[in-house]
């Protein structure tokens, strides 16, 4: 409850002020760029997304903010998670690149023929994930910061003693720079062209898929080290009429990796595709849907694959077994 009721309403307002933050330096390899940010994309729009749009939209799973625009002081809905559809300009993009590092250090992977046997493609699309979470982590955590500060400021909760309201933040920029620690390995890899400590497996499906993704996630189930978590990339996305799935890690996270995908490449190609959707839906908030392929399914589909991803926010979900959660 607020102190003041008055202020709930301006809390309202900090939280979507918050939304608008964004990253504000460079994320280039060298940390000395001082150019502008440009919107980039982690899944390449013009390459990736365009196969998947219906009229340049995309469909993809989003906080429904109108939540927090509907509630009173008295009322607070639980969290939902919908359904939107979103241009693919807008698309999977991040505020952590200027025009001249995006366009340079990606250059391989968005002018060559994407090659999953190419150590150089492999890197280049994990480097991308990674500065896509990371600018994400930064982006979260300020808005918490943003949204403690101002709950501060209106005097609703105090800004000298430890408070959950405080540590929240705290525990986010904590995330944060464990983020930009795990970014410095992939840094010094590419300035000296060493990309010999990437390690990787791929599948490639002969029909388009139905949707891409493009993140870094922890398995909580294979959480060991409690201060150097380890950490897997997926890549999926359309190319040349097919479909490809890539798993990619540093090195010494390559046996967690493996402990983590075996299943999915022991399998026949239709669980396959079961345990890739399981394991989209678990991990990857940056995951796009094509909107024919949408408008396909059932409502009782979309509920399920909605309270599927909903739910794990709070538990990792493995057991939980649904057709319904099939993506493709």
């Amino acid at each position: 409850m607020f102190k003041d009721p008055a202020n709930f309403n301006k809390m309202k307002g900090s939280f979507f002020k918050a939304f608008e933050i964004e990253s504000t330096k460079c994320l280039e390899p060298t940390g000395c760029c001082t150019e502008e940010l440009i919107n980039s994309h982690s899944i390449q729009d013009s390459r990736i997304l365009e196969k998947l749009a219906l009229d340049n939209h995309v469909i993809q799973i989003v906080f429904d903010k109108s939540i927090v625009s509907n509630a009173t002081p008295n009322t607070y809905p639980q969290p939902k998670c919908i359904f939107e559809p979103i241009s693919i300009h807008k698309a999977s993009v991040f505020k952590g690149l200027c025009n001249k590092h995006d366009t340079e250090i990606f250059k391989p992977i968005d002018v060559e023929e994407l090659d999953l046997n190419n150590k150089i493609h492999v890197f280049l699309l994990t480097y991308r994930s990674v500065l896509k979470e990371l600018s994400s982590s930064i982006k979260g955590a300020a808005m918490n910061q943003s949204f403690y500060l101002d709950k501060v400021k209106l005097g609703e909760t105090p800004g000298d003693v430890p408070t959950m309201d405080g540590l929240i933040p705290v525990s986010m920029f904590m995330k944060a720079y464990d983020c930009n620690e795990y970014k410095i390995l992939f840094d010094k890899d590419y300035l000296t062209n060493s990309y010999e400590n990437i390690a990787w497996r791929y599948l490639i499906f002969e029909n388009r898929a139905p949707f891409a993704t493009s993140a870094i996630f922890t398995p909580l189930e294979l959480v060991t080290k409690e201060d150097e978590p380890e950490r897997i990339c997926v890549n999926v996305f359309p190319y040349n009429d097919k479909m490809y799935v890539l798993f990619s890690c540093r090195k010494e996270d390559e046996r967690y990796m493996n402990l983590y995908i075996d299943n999915i490449f022991n399998a026949n190609e239709y669980y396959q595709k079961y345990l890739i959707s399981k394991l989209v839906l678990r991990n990857c908030e940056n995951t796009l849907i094509s909107p024919l392929y949408f408008n396909t399914w059932s409502d009782t589909k979309k509920d399920t694959i909605l309270q599927y991803f909903h739910n794990t926010f709070y538990s990792d979900m493995i057991n939980y077994e649904n057709e319904n959660l099939y993506l493709f």
